[in-house]
This record gives structure tokens, C-alpha cells and sequence, in this order.
């Protein structure tokens, strides 16, 4: 029973990512990209609530930097997850 357990959880956790155009038609977004996406929601709110307190072109700036890494961030996890990922370890563990 253990080594069965071991396989099925090596399975699970080791299968190489969807290859890029091949479509998953019952595909649905899971609970954990909607907090994946809040997570960044939020994280956009905080460096805005910095901008709000020093409204300056250098508080504009470093806002807008901050918000160009965070958008690059979000942009590649969504972008693995909706080319290459399924419902495995291996896509829940890279997105994180």
C-alpha cells in the first residue's frame, strides 16, 4: 500500500507541463487561481495606499515601477497556468 501511495503521489506531483495548444475543453478556473488573483489585487491596493500618502511625480514613478514588476509577475503565473498547467502539484507549486 505505501509504494502505491508513493506512485500515485509521483504521478501526481511529476508529470511534465501541458504542452503548448493542447486545450482542456472541461477546463474551469479553480479556487486557487481566484486567490491567486486577489493575492495580487491586493498587493496592487498596498502600493496604491503608498501612492496616496506621497502624491509626488517620484511617488507616481516608484508606483508605477512597483506596479510594472507586479503585473509581470501576475502576467506569467496566469500565462503558465492558462498554456502549460492542469490540475497537478507540479502547476500548483509553480504558481505560487
Amino acid at each position: 500500500m505505501p509504494g502505491e501511495t508513493a506512485a500515485r503521489f509521483k504521478a501526481w506531483f511529476w508529470r511534465p507541463p501541458r504542452p503548448h495548444g493542447q486545450t482542456l475543453p472541461e477546463r474551469s478556473v479553480s479556487n486557487l487561481e481566484l486567490l491567486y488573483d486577489l493575492v495580487y489585487v491586493a498587493v496592487i491596493g498596498q502600493a496604491s495606499q503608498a501612492l496616496a500618502g506621497h502624491v509626488s511625480a517620484a511617488g507616481a514613478l516608484e508606483f508605477a515601477i512597483v506596479f510594472g514588476m507586479v503585473w509581470t509577475a501576475w502576467v506569467n503565473g496566469s500565462l503558465y497556468v492558462e498554456l502549460h498547467g492542469r490540475q497537478d502539484g507540479r502547476t500548483m507549486l509553480a504558481n505560487q
